[in-house]
């Protein structure tokens, strides 16, 4: 048997800045975090070579990803939701980035759109 490699992704170290108001929204929101560093060719690692980038994952029972068993619960959806709408928040400037804000979106993330 012959293994041979038909395509590999390097790693990409991704924006300061990006990691840096991820890891301040983790900690705002009280939520769980660990880096890490992946290698395949997400859009992120494509666009890092114009603009700074960064990616936020959200666990998957059993750590399923990318097969059709994956599953990750409506309560983690909302905490990469609130992530990633307190990251965009911080990045833009927006001076009002504040909780209110974020309680709102999870209201209408759990709500599925609903008022």
């Amino acid at each position: 048997m012959v293994i041979s490699t038909t395509w590999s992704s390097d790693a990409v170290e991704f924006s300061t800045d990006v990691r840096q108001a991820i890891q301040e929204a983790t900690e705002k929101l009280g939520y769980s975090k660990r880096v890490l560093y992946s290698g395949p060719g997400h859009d992120a690692t494509y666009m890092s070579q114009m603009t700074n980038t960064g990616m936020i994952f959200v666990k998957s029972v059993n750590g399923m990803s990318h097969n059709e068993q994956e599953y990750t619960p409506d309560e983690d959806i909302v905490k990469g939701a609130n992530t990633l709408l307190y990251t965009t928040l911080k990045l833009a400037n927006e001076e009002n980035c504040d909780d209110q804000k974020i309680l709102y979106s999870h209201e209408i993330v759990m709500n599925h759109g609903q008022k």
